[in-house]
């Protein structure tokens, strides 16, 4: 009998902090206008227009009877998004002055007071916009100018040297050429909106030597039953020579390491520490016994003095998918799961958006896995390419 399988370990980050002087831009100070100007309304951010025009009642709700069908204009439209903020020295002197995007909803021009600063084209990635040119002590304007996400992908695919087949609803678009939530074009469970929007949080950045930007832990059983971590932490370096030290704790265990930046930009730095057996208890499936979580704590101390600190909450386990050879000769392997060398059923469920509105209250994947528990979630919760909701956790602060 042949057996194959893969070792995992499960992983849950949730939340973080961020340090030095951050501005948060999020809020209901902005507004937005349509391309004639004939619409204009106060808005929220994170949000998206739909939203916003229902607050200002100049659609009603979207998931009445056949409403999405008749406000595809809405979709077809352009959208610019503005809002003032004020910033003191202490941000504008600092040596690095960022915008950062955790969500644009898709395709934009940014401007801080009336200089383009950056471009977007995919809804799941995080963006960082070097805004110190561009910004000043005192009060400044941003524009976040949305292009139609389904005229845009329109015309990506007569851009393609092939025919490629993708709906979009009421409307013409193309789904497969847009790198956006593939459930906002519509499917046999939902309607099609299209919409347009900042949303995710977004905030100006401002810091000296280096910044946090993201921090990926790896965890993997060892043959003794203690865990090897492996967690690189991604900095970005103000300029060359930049550098500090990194320390990581989890689980009562440590380690540290020292890093200078050969150049501005991007420098990681990975540590890897030893989780001995019995000081973790096991995250168990639901039904199977708890899922504990533990701390974990990443923080820089540049050289110069400043501080950082990034916290996450991971749990540990072993989960095997098992792949043998069936028997009496039937053709093809199983597939099921053993977590802690207990078989289970895979028990999967495809769950879909509660609403498609996002800003708009929906159920997690948390409360849906408590109401009936599953092993397997293929989700289509801020969808598509899997852009996976995070439970947030509190944040705390760092100094500099």
């Amino acid at each position: 009998m042949e057996k194959s399988f893969c070792l995992i370990s499960c992983l849950f980050l949730i939340g973080s902090s961020f340090a030095y002087n951050i501005t948060d831009l999020g809020g209901s100070e902005w507004h937005v206008v349509n391309a004639n100007g004939s619409v204009k309304v106060p808005a929220t951010v994170p949000g998206q227009i739909h939203l916003d025009l229902m607050v200002a009642k100049i659609i009603s709700d979207p998931y009445y009877r056949f409403n999405d069908a008749l406000d595809t204009w809405i979709a077809m439209d352009n959208w610019t998004y503005s809002r003032s903020f004020d910033l003191d020295n202490s941000v504008t002197g600092a040596n690095k002055v960022w915008l950062e995007c955790h969500g644009i909803d898709t395709v934009a021009t940014i401007s801080v007071n009336g200089h383009m600063v950056g471009t977007t084209n995919n809804q799941h990635r995080k963006y960082y916009f070097d805004i110190k040119d561009a910004v000043r002590s005192g009060s400044n304007t941003i524009v976040v100018a949305f292009e139609s996400g389904a005229t845009y992908s329109v015309r990506q695919a007569k851009d393609y040297p092939y025919s490629v087949q993708g709906g979009g609803g009421y409307f013409p678009a193309n789904r497969n050429f847009i790198r956006k939530c593939q459930s906002d074009f519509g499917w046999d469970w939902g309607p099609a909106f299209v919409p347009v929007g900042i949303w995710k949080n977004i905030s100006v950045l401002s810091f000296n030597e280096a910044y946090i930007s993201d921090v990926v832990p790896q965890i993997f059983p060892d043959t003794t039953g203690g865990f090897n971590v492996t967690v690189t932490t991604y900095l970005q370096a103000a300029e060359a020579g930049a550098g500090g030290k990194v320390s990581v704790s989890i689980a009562n265990e440590q380690a540290s390491g020292m890093f200078t930046a050969s150049a501005p930009g991007e420098t990681a730095v990975v540590l890897n520490l030893f989780v001995k057996k019995g000081d973790v208890q096991l995250w168990w499936p639901n039904e199977y016994g708890d899922q504990p979580l533990y701390k974990m704590t990443v923080t820089f101390h540049g050289n110069k003095e400043e501080t950082q600190t990034v916290m996450r909450n991971v749990g540990f386990r072993k989960l095997e998918l098992v792949q043998e050879r069936l028997p009496d000769g039937e053709e093809g392997l199983s597939f099921f799961s053993a977590s802690m060398m207990y078989p289970s059923l895979s028990r999967d469920q495809t769950g879909f958006p509660r609403t498609l509105l996002r800003g708009a209250s929906r159920m997690s994947i948390c409360t849906i896995n408590s109401i009936r528990p599953f092993f397997l979630i293929k989700t289509w919760f801020e969808c598509g390419e899997a852009a996976y909701i995070r439970r947030e956790t509190s944040m705390t602060s760092a100094t500099s």
